[in-house]
């Protein structure tokens, strides 16, 4: 890893020395950003530093609220605020990846400040990218706080990952996969949504704290809540389905995985044996529809098309399931299959879990909005070669969702539809990198190996 870190670290240098070059800038401070503490407390959330930060460091966690990185067309230095503190054991100092790095610690935020200062020079025209309001003191930089051209361009270039982070999100992969094979394991084996999720952090090797996002762990009908967000400690009778997404990080990138499995014991549960079969064929047709989609990835494809396919698969597949009595074309046309999934095909994948540029169809800004049928679409941009994103389709029964059916009269299978609701739904969603000839599938590539 050390010399594609070294590799990544000589890109980044020109990529930033590029924007900033195209945007009249010399340097630009990059600031970790701060923790807030909870209204009227004094504790706080995890520190989570600013990503355009943790890109150069390649770690998810830098050490210390208040550091900064400075760019100025060469590989950022990195100075590291390490104040006395007795309250929390200290943080390590980036080593070992981030040799390629100057880096240099201060007890003081004062020393630090001037230390950088002399770095910049008095003449240099510096910005300043902070998730601090532009105001604080923590901005003590002379110039703009995160101008809109620079941050443009930083954001467009995040989508085109380095032979390094490509690397770091196949381990981000490999860990999670870890994760999602103890944790179907443990719902095979009866367990609950908390011991499905503790089962998941031990064999992927991570806290609560480390993961990327909070895992979303839905037995039952659970399932039909998209962000669903608790872990229920009580096992419900009967268990029907499982639908877990969950991810990991490595160096910081993060994997996104979701699987959806029906409960091995479903077929003797009675009144739900004839519904846990159906859900059962569902699970298999979804993956299938989702290896379909990830197969026609390839550069220069539209994703907009690629979300508009996957919904003329959906209807044909609530056509033949005889959940909706109409033709494909008619199911389609008349929007139904948006009541069985409202949510987008995908979204860009790397430092953040919903990576930033999804809608940037170009450096200088320019947004694709999603459109007004498919609001909730995070990536309109054309795909090309060496961006990572998810595809995951779904299939769930949301009985908001439902109630919109009633207008479309007897062509809805209400008893089919009523005897699947306690199942919640189905996601299938694997993290796909797009090469030269088509893709590289990341996620079904760690399941094969482990």
């Amino acid at each position: 890893m050390s010399s594609l870190y070294h590799d990544h670290i000589q890109q980044l240098t020109s990529t930033w020395s590029t924007a900033m070059t195209a945007c009249g800038f010399d340097a630009a401070v990059v600031h970790a950003g701060r923790t807030h503490d909870y209204f009227q407390d004094d504790q706080g959330p995890r520190f989570e530093p600013n990503p355009n930060l943790t890109q150069w460091v390649a770690r998810d966690f830098i050490g210390q609220e208040d550091c900064l990185a400075l760019a100025n067309g060469e590989p950022a230095k990195l100075f590291c605020y390490r104040p006395v503190d007795y309250w929390h054991a200290e943080a390590p100092v980036p080593e070992g990846l981030a040799t390629d790095l100057e880096v240099v610690t201060y007890a003081s935020l004062n020393a630090m400040h001037t230390a950088l200062t002399q770095h910049i020079g008095q003449s240099a025209n510096c910005c300043h990218i902070s998730p601090e309001p532009a105001n604080d003191g923590a901005n003590w930089a002379t110039g703009s706080t995160n101008p809109d051209a620079l941050i443009n361009r930083l954001h467009y270039q995040r989508a085109f990952k380095s032979d390094f982070e490509i690397a770091a999100m196949r381990e981000a992969s490999r860990l999670g996969v870890l994760g999602h094979q103890a944790a179907a394991a443990e719902f095979a084996n009866g367990g609950s949504e908390f011991s499905i999720h503790m089962a998941f952090l031990a064999a992927s090797g991570q806290t609560d704290l480390d993961v990327p996002y909070g895992n979303i762990v839905a037995v039952n009908q659970n399932a039909s809540v998209l962000h669903y967000q608790h872990k229920d400690r009580h096992v419900g009778e009967p268990l029907l389905s499982l639908l877990i997404d969950a991810g990991a990080r490595s160096h910081g990138y993060a994997s996104d995985i979701t699987r959806t499995y029906i409960h091995p014991d479903t077929a003797k549960l009675g009144s739900h044996t004839m519904a846990g079969a159906t859900f059962a064929e569902l699970i298999k047709r979804m993956d299938s529809l989702q290896q379909t989609l990830v197969s026609q990835v390839r550069s220069n494809l539209d994703y907009l098309a690629l979300h508009t396919t996957f919904h003329r698969h959906l209807a044909q597949l609530l056509e033949e399931s005889q959940l909706i009595s109409l033709s494909a074309d008619e199911i389609f046309s008349k929007g139904i299959t948006e009541v069985f999934c409202p949510h987008g095909l995908g979204h860009l994948l790397g430092l953040q879990v919903h990576d930033v540029g999804g809608q940037q169809i170009n450096a200088d800004g320019e947004q694709k909005a999603p459109p007004e049928n498919y609001p909730s679409l995070r990536m309109t941009r054309p795909i090309e070669e060496r961006m990572v994103f998810t595809i995951e389709p779904g299939l769930y029964f949301i009985d908001s969702l439902l109630a919109k059916l009633k207008a479309h009269g007897d062509c809805v299978n209400w008893d089919l539809i009523n005897a699947l609701r306690p199942f919640g739904g189905i996601r299938i969603e694997d993290n796909v990198l797009v090469t030269e000839s088509g893709c590289e599938n990341l996620t079904r590539a760690a399941f094969a190996t482990l």
